[in-house]
């Protein structure tokens, strides 16, 4: 093989590496805009900031004695009371029992259509069992910050946010 093919390879390669490593152009965490109960979520985000009427306990956010999401917490703040644990993410499916709109990122909410996702996000950065994630470029999969759960009808059923 010549230096000239092996540069070729190397570059169409790498071409198309980037591009499909890109798919969702650029999205981070950071551009994410999550509401719960139509009320925008800030960081860092704990059951006492949400405000009255807000629970954490048993890995279950709860409104009004009611579970609205699942919850996980960040290491770091494991050992305080659970009102005050940092939460490091929100998860709802369409078997929890709360309404469609009660988590929403970017105006994604469950029952939300494949293709409102891709025109809002992008293409997912992997599909897994079913699943997409959206992890920023070189992350591993444990740096998911979005993840989303189809139906045989296109419609969201599952979704999870990192809100740290």
């Amino acid at each position: 093989m010549t230096i000239r093919k092996l540069i070729f390879t190397l570059l169409t390669v790498i071409m198309l590496f980037g591009l499909t490593a890109c798919s969702n152009d650029g999205l981070t965490a950071g551009k994410l805009t999550v509401t719960l109960n139509g009320n925008a979520v800030e960081k860092p985000l704990t059951a006492e900031k949400l405000g009255e009427g807000y629970t954490v306990g048993n890995y279950a956010l709860k409104y009004n004695g009611e579970p609205v999401a699942g919850v996980t917490y960040t290491e770091k703040t494991a050992d305080l009371e659970e009102s005050k644990r940092v939460l490091r993410s929100l998860v709802i499916g369409a078997n929890s029992g709360a309404e469609n709109d009660t988590l929403s990122v970017n105006g994604i909410t469950l029952g939300s259509k494949m293709s409102e996702v891709l025109d809002t996000f992008g293409e997912p950065s992997a599909e897994e069992e079913g699943m997409w994630f959206y992890r920023e470029m070189g992350k591993s999969e444990d740096d998911n910050f979005l993840g989303l759960r189809f139906d045989e009808n296109d419609n969201v059923t599952w979704l999870y946010v990192r809100v740290e």
